[in-house]
Parts: C-alpha cells; structure tokens; sequence
C-alpha cells in the first residue's frame, strides 16, 4: 500500500524494532488493547496474540481493507481515534494504548490521552524523536515546556529505544522515539482543567517572569515571591500543580 502523505503515513519495515515494540508492552492485563493506527498490520496480528480483546482504530480505508483481509478475525474499525468515547471503550477496566503515531497529530493525541488519564493504564508510543524529547525534558531545558509538563504529572515516562528513519517504508526525514506511558499517578484532588489552562498560559510567554506571563489568570493579585520572579522553564511538573492550587484558592 502507497503511504499518503496526507495521512502522514510512514510504515515501519524493520522487524527488530517491531519486536523491541511488543517487548513493551504489558502480558498480563485484563482491560482492554488499543493499537492506533494499524496500517497494513505490521503489529496488529502480535497485539492480538497478547490480548485477544483488542480493538484498532485506522482511518485509511486501504489500510482496513488490507486488514480484515489478512485477519479477518481482528476486529479493527475505520475510526479516528481522537473522536472515540475511551470511557466507553474501557468499561470497569482500564486501557492498554499501542502505536505508531503521525507526526503531525502526535501532541492531539497525547492530549487526548492525558484527558483520559483516569482510564489508562500503559501506553507505548512511537513519535518523532524530538517530541519524545520534548517530553522527558528536564525543567530549565531547550525542550522543556507544555508536554513535558503534562505528560510528567499524569504519568511515569520512560523513553524505551531510538528507532532510525531507516526502519521506515518510505523513509522520513527524521528518527523516532519509543516511549513507555506507565499512568500511575494520582490527580484527583488537581483541577485538570485549571491546571492545563495554567501551564499553557506560563508557556505561551515563556522569556516572560512567571508574575508577568501569568497575568491573564492573576487579574488583581499577586504571585507568592518565590514564583513570581521565575521564568516558566525553571518550575518543576510538581510546582506547577502547586500553581494550580494557589489559582484554585483564588476562586
């Protein structure tokens, strides 16, 4: 199947880094796995093989063609992943997500995780590696900034593995990441809401003082010293759900 570049479609081809991939992901779970965008199947039949209650989601309808020719038995579905109802999707269990993500709607997708954080469990997702850089970033880095932040406080992180462009069919312009998601921590006492909208304020200015960049949401008041003069790359994930608080208290 020809990739379209509309689709930012670049297959993987290399049957190591295929391996490497199903590696990661976890053997014994009872919820259900989710594969985003299969392709022709490069990983689809192995996912299947580790749970059986599986589901994936393509939007290329060359691509579920070739599928549910080639495994009839697997359930795939021609639907956009970002307009998928998760909760329903999950029921009393918690979800499983797989794949080999565009580039161009790598963060949409990452946000529609972390929205849905309370549902998931483990996700392994291969991306640019930049972005995938961007998300382990270190407070006080180039790379630091609105992912590494979110992604940092709804899960544990860990980049797995660097796939080389050369492991693509055809071949892009630059290398991908393997990161594992493990969503292991616990927000329900944070306003997510209040939180995103606080984090994406600071960042929006991010060579401004944070009393300075935050000023849309201070209106009237003040940040506490110890934040004010600071600029947004130098807080930590945790200070920023403290922010969070403070703004919460304000209301």
């Amino acid at each position: 199947m020809k990739a379209k570049k509309s689709l930012g479609q670049n297959f993987l081809s290399d049957s190591r880094y295929v391996q490497q991939i199903l590696n990661l992901v976890p053997k014994e779970q009872s919820g259900k796995l989710i594969e985003i965008g299969p392709g022709t199947g490069v990983l689809t039949p192995w996912l299947y093989q580790i749970n059986s209650n599986f589901e994936g989601y393509e939007i290329d309808d060359r691509a579920i063609q070739i599928l549910n020719r080639d495994f009839p038995t697997i359930p795939v579905f021609q639907k956009d992943f970002l307009k998928t109802d998760l909760e329903s999707i999950a029921g009393d269990e918690k979800l499983t997500v797989v794949g080999n993500i565009p580039y161009y709607i790598t963060s949409p997708i990452l946000f529609h995780l972390f929205d849905q954080q309370q549902l998931m469990q483990t996700a392994v997702i291969m991306m640019q590696k930049e972005v995938a850089e961007r998300i382990v970033a270190e407070p006080r880095t180039k790379a630091y900034g609105i992912l590494s932040v979110q992604a940092q406080i709804f899960a544990s992180v860990t980049k797995a593995f660097d796939v080389p462009r050369s492991a693509f069919m055809p071949r892009p312009n630059v290398d991908s990441s393997v990161l594992v998601f493990e969503f292991d921590k616990d927000v329900s006492g944070l306003d997510i809401q209040l939180f995103k909208s606080v984090v994406r304020t600071a960042f929006n200015q991010r060579r401004k003082m944070m009393r300075n960049s935050l000023k849309p949401l201070l209106g009237d008041h003040e940040l506490p010293e110890k934040l004010g003069m600071r600029r947004p790359e130098s807080l930590t994930p945790q200070e920023f759900v403290e922010l969070t608080e403070f703004f919460g208290e304000l209301e």
